[in-house]
């Protein structure tokens, strides 16, 4: 390749004996580059970006959760200022009050688009930090941050929705039982198998014969999510989990709350003036709570 005309220059002024070494010198380099560009061109199509999977819905909701690019910037949008006031995790446990395990600096190795997609993504730590070329703890460190800002930004948006907006937006699917003000149930996350003897009886579910965290979840008629408990090892039974959450605290007099046959919370409806509304189910039906030891 042609040298440039400054280059040239320079070289002509290199003793006679070192300028040959320093053309061969350069021609290598030049060389090398060409190949890592070859390299560069032949892996950019295996490399996962969010511009490589944006249009494409089903790879947004495999990576990310988000079922479209759009549902992700619209979080990510709402999040972004807050974000940019984000001070980094530096490790270990610290109560909320403490700032000594935070810090505000950061190096801008990665936009903070570039950040909330690599936290979203479901995909281990060690494939994640490998592919956004960072390591293991300094991914640690941006997961940690992002979560608890998620954490608190995201509380906000669930909220049990009041009595008169419930049924303003209540579906004609419930016209049978017009006081439903929430529906719940609970699912359960699949977690590693703990070391502790007594976390992993705790969290054993005899349901999923699986080790489980469980949360309590609250719908509006419509279909919003109003509440999520915190929470539970995956033994505790659906009607434990519901006595001993916060839950019981959202409901007032009047209220209608929807669920199956494993809720039996007549007896903790009645003397708040709520209602148990549990509709009859089409053919065989098995309740999780039965599968479960009722240990609480």
């Amino acid at each position: 390749a042609a040298l440039s005309k400054n280059l040239e220059d320079m070289i002509k002024t290199v003793p006679p004996e070192l300028r040959l070494a320093i053309l061969q010198r350069i021609h290598k380099l030049e060389t090398e580059n060409k190949e890592l560009k070859h390299v560069i061109e032949k892996t950019k199509g295996k490399l996962i970006t969010l511009d490589s999977i944006k249009d494409n819905p089903a790879q947004m909701r495999f990576y990310t959760g988000f079922v479209n690019y759009g549902t992700f910037m619209a979080l990510f949008d709402y999040l972004e200022p807050k974000a940019a006031q984000m001070r980094y995790w530096r490790g270990g446990q610290v109560s909320a009050k403490q700032t000594k395990n935070y810090t505000s600096q950061k190096d801008n190795k990665l936009s903070k688009l570039d950040e909330f997609f690599m936290v979203m993504m479901r995909l281990l730590v060690e494939d994640i930090s490998k592919r956004f070329g960072i390591s293991v703890a300094e991914f640690s460190k941006i997961f940690i941050t992002w979560i608890n800002l998620l954490y608190h930004e995201l509380t906000t948006l669930c909220q049990f929705t009041s009595k008169e907006k419930s049924q303003e937006s209540l579906p004609n699917q419930f016209k049978n039982f017009p006081h439903t003000r929430v529906i719940i149930d609970c699912t359960e996350l699949f977690i590693q198998r703990p070391s502790s003897l007594e976390a992993r009886r705790q969290t054993f579910s005899n349901y999923k014969h699986h080790n489980t965290f469980t949360f309590l979840i609250g719908i509006s008629p419509n279909g919003a999510i109003i509440y999520v408990s915190r929470a539970w090892g995956g033994r505790a039974s659906d009607k434990h989990i519901t006595r001993n959450s916060d839950f019981m605290s959202h409901i007032e007099s009047g209220d209608g709350v929807m669920a199956d046959r494993g809720f039996d919370l007549k007896a903790e409806m009645t003397p708040l003036g709520a209602q148990l509304i549990i509709p009859a189910f089409k053919g065989s039906f098995i309740r999780r709570s039965h599968a479960k030891q009722e240990s609480f």
